[in-house]
């Protein structure tokens, strides 16, 4: 189908042109998943702690539940959404789920960014008042300094 085709393409154009909200928006219109998982930990993830965490969430919602656990990157988009729900206690045994099909798949090029996604749904955690050192120098622009802002729906 040619508009799924055009909507991956969108996905990636925003993803690489610092628009990761509207990357993830394109990828759950072609209902592709796995990119939405993959644009989320590579991309979006940091943007939980952000200005945009409403805008992610709604988009993160928007996965099914059949489809939230196949991945470790959609792993992280569940951890995400249950951050979001408040139900804290849940996030611990996702996120290990999430680094065990990690430790178990041949994604290398994730392993990293997933690992990178996790701390980011942890700090986000009642109590914590910093981020982990290990996402600063590595997420430009955490504190939205110079980025776009998701247009209000």
């Amino acid at each position: 189908m040619l508009h799924v085709e055009l909507h991956r393409r969108a996905a990636c154009w925003f993803a690489d042109h610092t628009a990761p909200v509207q990357a993830l928006r394109h990828a759950a219109d072609a209902h592709d998943w796995a990119l939405l998982g993959e644009l989320f930990v590579t991309t979006a993830g940091p943007r939980i702690l952000s200005a945009d965490r409403q805008a992610v969430n709604e988009v993160l919602d928007r996965i099914p539940d059949t489809e939230i656990s196949r991945t470790a990157a959609l792993a992280a988009c569940a951890a995400a959404r249950l951050e979001y729900a408040g139900r804290f206690a849940e996030i611990p045994a996702v996120l290990t789920r999430g680094q065990r099909m990690l430790a178990t798949t041949g994604a290398c090029h994730l392993r990293t960014r997933v690992g990178d996604a996790v701390p980011s749904v942890r700090f986000a955690q009642p109590g914590s008042a910093h981020p982990p050192r290990t996402m600063r120098p590595r997420t430009p622009g955490l504190w939205n300094e110079g980025l776009p802002r998701a247009a209000p729906r």
